[in-house]
């Protein structure tokens, strides 16, 4: 099956901006990179320091969890990739 990449709706949108403003409250350091829909799910790239240990991945996650709690129909799926990409 093909992924569908699409645009992002009002409510994706809102919740994409406080990830991002929960995210910079606690690891101003990490930033997003790049976001898009793809099959109804959020991929939200973060920058490689969100690996720097397995807390502060471990907590990038559950932030994105509690937005998506507050959220209808929102998945947010973060993911590291390399500054190089």
């Amino acid at each position: 099956m093909a992924r569908k990449i699409n645009s992002l709706n009002s409510i994706q949108l809102a919740a994409i901006e406080e990830y991002r403003r929960r995210l910079a409250e606690e690891f101003p350091d990490i930033k997003i990179l790049k976001v898009r829909a793809i099959n109804g799910t959020i991929d939200i790239c973060l920058s490689d320091n969100s690996m720097r240990d397995y807390t502060t991945f471990n907590r990038t996650t559950e932030l994105a969890i509690e937005v998506e709690d507050r959220y209808a129909d929102v998945v947010l799926l973060p993911r590291t990739i390399p500054h190089e990409e």
